[in-house]
């Protein structure tokens, strides 16, 4: 079975959200966009349910600094996603907030 964990920043502390959002509005003139969160999904599978537990908070994320979900919470919002590359097995997505898709 393949089991699935989305980690991303506590806002406080996601500096490469707000550097993203930045570029955005400056470089790419998308002034209306609010918002910008970057989710990590990562896929992990040949393990049981109990050690994958274990590793989402051990492996896949820092709990101090990290939110974890089974979903990546993404209503109301515009995805955007980029492929990984395969040998890093993970995927990253981009929730931004305030832009229409037209805009980007």
């Amino acid at each position: 079975m393949v089991y699935r964990v989305f980690v991303t920043k506590k806002p406080s502390l996601a500096g490469e959200a707000a550097a993203l959002l930045s570029d955005c509005r400056s470089f790419l003139g998308l002034k209306g966009l609010t918002d910008v969160r970057i989710w990590n999904r990562y896929d992990a599978e040949g393990m049981d349910k109990a050690l994958f537990d274990h590793a989402k908070t051990t492996v896949f994320s820092e709990p101090p600094v990290d939110l974890l979900s089974d979903e990546a919470d993404a209503a109301g919002e515009m995805a955007l996603a980029r492929q990984a590359p395969s040998w890093a097995r993970r995927s990253r997505r981009r929730f931004c907030r305030g832009a229409s898709a037209g805009a980007v």
